[in-house]
């Protein structure tokens, strides 16, 4: 060194060649050192010398099976780290599979269940066209009957049992136009109300999963593709549930006035009788200025006509509105479970990127911490000049205030660590949100039904 106590040596060319030189003060440990230097000129002792040797080998061979033993733990962390991943991904899959095998089974039965419905549905209209049948039988039998009494009585009243088999053959014809319509119209309404008692349980999801994101760190709740998935996927299935349930009060409406012209075409013999018998009394003017109020047999065959196209319509109508409302409401939910996936993949090769710096952090700041620590011992017991010494003890508090540096960064890396996690979490417990979890949450929608329950009138 310049300045120094020995002649013919110059200063190292950096701060670590002044550390970790084999001829620095402060790497040599020899204990030769603390005893009195011998005299200029004069030659090196040869026990010196080889104890100096000695406790140099010694340093650096503890200072390699430090680095062996902990690049072994390293390694051995690395091998326990893939096991561990390689389960978790194995766990992850075979819950896929599990998941995909339930979805499988209740497709199953809901295909079971419908084609029990049909099956059950196309035997009451068997059934119903049976009574019709046999009802129209009795009635022509009647009506013949009738035919020939009223021949054998008298030739007018011939006239008047044909119309009246006429109008009987009519009505019936009718009545089995508009049941069948109306039970069309009925399985029709029926789909569309359970497709909106469905679309309400997932609007429950959907609201679970915004409240539950909005439980995020301040850092991670912030609006991302997933909460516009969300809030797009809302809109659509309020959409279609209010879309549904318009069709199902419509089928409602239809039904009533089908029914009342059933009522009143069953109930067309009664009335004009009473007209009849009306005719020749006048003590009752209420009654019978009711009876001419009342729509005719023509007036009510062709409000049946009418009445049968409009159920027959709005069939058609409800179930292309309720085909495409379950494919916008899938494509949503589809879109929904993309955006999940794509955060959470996101959130995991993030948190992958701040595990990886904070163990090179740590493995930076131990071995620095070291480091010091054995600059600090060699500095106390190896002699150095004024001059030596300063600048040892400013390269000295340099790599300290970097060090604390690296600390706070360290704790920066593991504070946004445990953020990410916590976000991940909430992700993905929304992923795995089901309508049952979701059915304890209570909902901001207000009731669409007129009663103020979410269920239709019934059909």
């Amino acid at each position: 060194r310049s300045g120094g106590g020995r002649s013919g040596t110059s200063a190292p060319s950096s701060p670590t060649a002044s550390w970790c030189s084999p001829t620095s003060p402060m790497t040599d440990r020899s204990p030769a050192r603390s005893t009195r230097r011998a005299p200029r000129g004069g030659p090196p002792s040869p026990t010196s010398a080889a104890v100096k040797h000695e406790s140099q080998k010694a340093w650096e061979s503890a200072t390699r099976n430090i680095v062996e033993e902990e690049r072994r733990r390293a390694n051995e962390l690395k091998k326990k780290m893939l096991s561990l991943e390689q389960a978790e991904a194995e766990r992850v899959a075979a819950q896929l599979a599990e998941r995909e095998r339930q979805a499988l089974l209740r497709a199953r039965e809901e295909k079971r269940r419908r084609e029990a419905e049909r099956i059950a549905a196309e035997e009451k209209v068997r059934k119903a066209q049976a009574e019709d049948m046999k009802r129209a039988h009795k009635e022509m039998e009647q009506a013949k009957k009738d035919e020939a009494q009223a021949l054998k009585a008298a030739t007018a009243n011939y006239h008047k049992a044909i119309q009246a088999e006429n109008e009987a053959l009519e009505i019936a014809e009718r009545m089995k136009s508009m049941n069948d319509a109306m039970q069309k119209l009925g399985n029709a309404i029926s789909k569309c109300q359970h497709e909106a008692r469905m679309k309400f349980s997932a609007i429950l999801v959907c609201e679970r999963r915004l409240a539950m994101r909005e439980e995020k760190p301040e850092s991670e709740a912030f609006r991302d593709k997933v909460h516009e998935a969300l809030e797009e996927e809302a809109e659509v299935l309020t959409k279609s549930r209010r879309e549904l349930q318009e069709w199902v009060a419509a089928g409602a409406a239809i039904k009533v006035d089908i029914q009342r012209t059933q009522l009143l075409l069953t109930t067309g013999p009664s009335r004009e009788n009473v007209a009849r018998r009306l005719q020749s009394s006048a003590s009752l003017p209420a009654i019978e200025e009711r009876l001419q109020r009342t729509p005719t047999h023509q007036d009510l065959v062709r409000d049946s006509h009418e009445l049968a196209d409009k159920a027959t319509k709005l069939t058609h109508d409800s179930m292309e509105c309720l085909f495409r409302t379950h494919g916008e409401c899938d494509r949503a939910s589809a879109r929904v479970s993309e955006c999940f996936d794509q955060r959470n993949a996101k959130t995991v090769a993030l948190r992958k990127s701040i595990e990886a710096q904070r163990k090179e952090l740590t493995a930076t700041i131990a071995d620095t911490s070291r480091r010091l620590a054995l600059l600090k011992m060699r500095s106390h017991r190896t002699p150095e000049t004024p001059e030596n010494a300063e600048i040892t003890r400013q390269q000295v508090e340099a790599a300290e205030a970097l060090m604390v540096e690296l600390k706070r960064g360290k704790r920066r890396l593991e504070e946004d660590y445990r953020l990410k996690t916590s976000s991940f979490r909430i992700d993905r417990s929304c992923r795995g949100l089901t309508k049952v979890r979701a059915g304890t949450h209570s909902s901001k929608l207000a009731p669409l039904s007129p009663s103020g329950t979410q269920s239709s009138p019934a059909l």
